[in-house]
């Protein structure tokens, strides 16, 4: 939720903090989080089975 009221709604981390009730060091402890994540599954290698399923449906 953080990231997508930072991302997609341009809401500053002040303002988060304020709508979601907490302290805005702890939006950006969560905003780094949500990046953290996000790379990783960017990353991560596929399976074979996600491989296999990927093409068939792409062609």
């Amino acid at each position: 939720m953080v990231a997508l009221l930072h991302y997609v709604e341009k809401y500053t981390t002040e303002e988060i903090a304020r709508i979601v009730g907490s302290l805005p060091a702890t939006v950006r402890t969560r905003l780094h989080r949500a990046r953290k994540q996000m790379r990783e599954t960017l990353e991560s290698p596929a399976s074979p089975a996600e491989k296999e399923n990927y093409g068939q449906a792409h062609a």
